[in-house]
């Protein structure tokens, strides 16, 4: 498994306990999560800067997956962070 930003473990973990269906992470915005349909901040989470995002996706990314992002401005793709918990 590669080494994970510990701000997006922490992400995915609250928004685990909170049973929510999605994290969307947004520069000039707190991360969000969706809850029965309704989008919520993360309480207690600042807005991500460019700096923070960038850091926090290259740590999911090899190079190629990073290249990738990068000239087409989205990718699609998972990443496990443990046996049971898979990300999209």
């Amino acid at each position: 498994m590669r080494d994970l930003d510990s701000r997006l473990l922490t992400m995915l973990a609250g928004a685990t306990t909170l049973a929510a269906s999605d994290l969307h992470l947004t520069v000039g915005i707190a991360p969000v999560v969706r809850i029965d349909g309704v989008l919520r901040r993360i309480s207690d989470t600042p807005a991500l800067s460019v700096n923070d995002l960038e850091v926090i996706v290259r740590s999911t990314l090899d190079e190629p997956g990073w290249q990738a992002l990068v000239s087409r401005r989205s990718l699609d793709y998972s990443l496990s962070t443990s046996e049971s918990q898979r990300w999209r």
